[in-house]
């Protein structure tokens, strides 16, 4: 007597099935593993565009960020040279990667409310020039800029 839970017959049915070599996938199977897969593949070709984005970004932030750190040691070395710097408003164009980028170059006095205790030197000025370096370009749809913002002792205009 066979148990309840156990049935031969349905047993054999398979085993000979699988001997006959009609075991398989049925259509139905293989349209769901297809669609799996194809989901994947998807989801890591995005993955793999949006790091190439960000790579690229990444890059032009580099190469910009370089560009205005030069821009910056041609301000310190005008302000060694003359004793300061004045304001003055200065801006061009560049290339970066082939997209044209503005740089623009704000050089503004900022006087010292209160001058502290480490700016009482004889070589301390109550006046400062702030010099703000952006660099802006089109990535995309959207605008991208890297600013740097420096303090540079002023130059007092002759009395």
């Amino acid at each position: 007597m066979a148990s309840r839970g156990f049935t031969p017959h349905r047993t054999l049915c398979f085993a000979e099935r699988s001997m006959r070599g009609g075991a398989g996938f049925t259509l139905v199977e293989l349209m769901v593993a297809v669609s799996i897969l194809a989901g994947g593949l998807v989801f890591i070709g995005r993955a793999f565009l949006a790091g190439a984005t960000a790579l690229e970004t990444a890059q032009h932030r580099l190469e910009a960020t370089q560009f205005l750190e030069a821009k910056m040691d041609e301000l310190y070395q005008q302000a060694r040279e003359h004793g300061g710097i004045q304001p003055e408003h200065r801006e061009g164009v560049m290339e970066l990667d082939h997209r044209p980028a503005t740089w623009i170059c704000d050089i503004v006095t900022v006087t010292l409310k209160e001058p502290s205790d480490a700016l009482e030197s004889s070589e301390a000025t109550d006046e400062l020039a702030e010099a703000r370096l952006s660099l802006v370009w089109a990535e995309g749809p959207r605008a991208q800029d890297v600013v740097l913002v420096t303090y540079l002792d002023a130059k007092r205009p002759a009395p």
